[in-house]
């Protein structure tokens, strides 16, 4: 099975995350790449200067990867770790590494409200929209379990061949997890998912929902509430349920889902 890639910046989010994929890479059989790149800081000047040599910050990079897979040996012994360092953009690195690779997953930490570093609104959100590759983000004080039932969000209306069932598919069944379906019904008219929905997710026996409210994402986390999922899944839609928590205010994103890892299919 190909390894589980876990994007850091080496703070407490992104140690987190990673203790959490450690314990998913355990789970599934696989291992467990370090990942971490880095911007080189310029001067705003007429002619910008780097502040910091491209030297200097590998070295740095390289000391403080070592040091957060020491810490991961020490706490998985059994499970095997690789890393690696790129200078450059981590959106555009990261896209280099699931391309060469073809990683099973990636994990990113979403530090909530508050924090500075993978935050939710940028490279999380970034990774969750736009790698083509399950993309798994993890919130802080979420702690790893057996993930024993997924929440798939979605919107009937934009269901068409390019829909990823077999990628649905694959997860429920690796997680040997039970799957829930609910619809956001911003009408109040209860809707079901037509034949061709329900032929293709048979296999693993979901349940269908439909919640009524105006506003996707407090129907979502009504559910979530009231259901208790482990994993939320998404399939990142120009119009849809991911999309519409972007259109508002970062702070009320983070409050609808900040409890529950969200899984991103493309």
């Amino acid at each position: 099975m190909n390894s589980i890639i876990i994007a850091t910046d080496f703070s407490q989010a992104a140690q987190h995350a990673a203790d959490y994929a450690a314990q998913l890479a355990a789970h599934l059989g696989t291992s467990l790449h370090l990942f971490h790149a880095f911007s080189i800081p310029f001067t705003y000047t007429e002619n910008p200067l780097p502040l910091i040599s491209l030297d200097e910050l590998t070295n740095i990079s390289e000391t403080e990867i070592a040091s957060e897979k020491a810490r991961l040996n020490t706490a998985f012994p059994q499970l095997p770790i690789s890393h690696s360092v790129h200078p450059g953009e981590i959106m555009d690195c990261l896209a280099e590494a699931v391309e060469n690779n073809d990683p099973l997953l990636v994990v990113v930490g979403s530090s909530g409200a508050g924090g500075n570093n993978l935050l939710w609104g940028s490279v999380a959100v970034q990774a969750l929209r736009q790698l083509p590759v399950a993309v798994l983000a993890v919130p802080m004080h979420t702690t790893w379990k057996p993930v024993q039932k997924i929440c798939l969000s979605a919107d009937y209306k934009n269901v068409n061949h390019h829909f990823p069932f077999a990628t649905i598919r694959k997860w429920v069944d690796t997680m040997q997890a039970a799957l829930d379906v609910v619809h956001i019904s911003q009408s109040g008219v209860n809707a079901t998912p037509d034949g061709y929905f329900q032929s293709e997710l048979s296999s693993v026996a979901p349940q269908y929902h439909t919640i009524s409210n105006t506003k996707l994402g407090d129907g979502v986390a009504e559910f979530l509430k009231e259901h208790n999922p482990d994993w939320l899944l998404i399939i990142p839609q120009k119009h849809g349920f991911f999309e519409s928590l972007f259109r508002r205010s970062r702070t009320e994103i983070l409050t609808k889902v900040s409890h529950v890892p969200v899984l991103a299919l493309h």
